[in-house]
């Protein structure tokens, strides 16, 4: 998260197993079914109630959680997921169904 001319504010935050983030002064931010550009706006807003006049928040998605892949595949397993990933080709990764 990057919070524009706010060198204390930008970091990088671990989405914890509730599916929020927790960010200095305004506490939990929902992260679990959030796009990027969502949680710029919800963080924006609440930087806005009385902590910065305009704030400027920039949101990345550094590293996205593994999936797994079981059953009747070549190599069942732990996959890394990438956006635009399907299941479809997620079982292609994982060697096609046997």
């Amino acid at each position: 998260v990057t919070v524009f001319e706010q060198e204390g504010l930008t970091n990088s935050y671990s989405v914890d197993q509730s599916g929020y983030i927790s960010f200095p002064l305004v506490g939990a931010i929902p992260a679990r079914g959030h796009t990027a550009q969502q949680m710029e706006k919800e963080i924006a807003d609440k930087l806005r109630q009385g902590y910065l006049r305009d704030p400027d928040v920039s949101v990345e998605i550094d590293r996205y959680r593994p999936i797994f892949v079981m059953g009747e595949v070549g190599a069942a397993g732990q996959y890394s997921y990438v956006p635009g990933l399907t299941v479809q080709k997620a079982i292609a990764i994982a060697g096609g169904f046997t």
